[in-house]
Order: structure tokens, then sequence, then C-alpha cells
């Protein structure tokens, strides 16, 4: 299970600021936090995950219960088995 867009790793490790690169980072510290704030967990590696999934519209689909919470709290698009 992955969605990466690693164009915008890659645009961002050569210094490159557009829109979607700009501010990646932050959102995403800013998403964790709202989580483990309301006493859930959420690893980095998720976190990562689920905010380039919400910048890019992706529809994430895994079997990783952990993600449901993104889903509930941010707007995470998910398709996950029953």
């Amino acid at each position: 299970m992955l969605c990466i867009d690693t164009s915008s790793f890659i645009a961002y490790l050569q210094g490159d600021k557009e829109k979607d690169v700009e501010g990646y980072w932050e959102r995403t510290g800013l998403l964790r936090a709202k989580i483990l704030q309301q006493g859930y967990k959420a690893s980095l590696a998720d976190t990562l995950i689920a905010q380039n999934c919400l910048d890019h519209h992706a529809l994430l689909i895994t079997r990783d219960k952990d993600f449901k919470i993104y889903k509930e709290i941010a707007g995470l698009r998910l398709a996950q088995a029953p």
C-alpha cells in the first residue's frame, strides 16, 4: 500500500517552490498534531502518506486500519477492506 507522488518529493529536494510542494511539511505536522491531540495514534509515515493523498485529492487504497482516523478528521478519501 502506497500513495506517493514521488515527483513532489523530488521537486522539494531540488528547491522547487510549487504550490503542491510549498507548505507540505507544515501541513503534515499540523495534521499529525491534530490527530495526536485527540488521543489517536498518528505515525509520521502514515501522516506523510495521508497528507500527500489529501493534497492531490487521491484515493488511498489500504488494509491498514490506522488510516480510518484520517478519513474522520481530515476527510481523506479512503478505500478499505471491511
